[in-house]
């Protein structure tokens, strides 16, 4: 059951990506910021936050907080 709702969490960030590729299809590729893949994993990140308890979540917020800082991404 739990791969179920992360598999339509994965899908439905693919299917956004998918869509928001297909309308930025005429834009050049530095003008593109995120696709299929992108929404994908934020889908599929989103998934796993939502079964995670209340803790863990601010936990995994932090750890993401300080690796975007670390590697120096805006």
């Amino acid at each position: 059951m739990v791969l179920v709702k992360l598999l339509i969490a994965g899908a439905s960030g693919f299917i956004i990506g998918t869509e928001r590729g297909w309308s930025a299809r005429k834009l050049d590729d530095h003008e593109q910021l995120a696709g299929m893949r992108t929404f994908a994993l934020a889908g599929l990140a989103g998934g796993v936050c939502a079964l995670l308890p209340g803790s863990t979540i601010l936990l995994a917020v932090l750890v993401s907080a300080i690796a975007l800082l670390l590697t120096g991404t805006r």
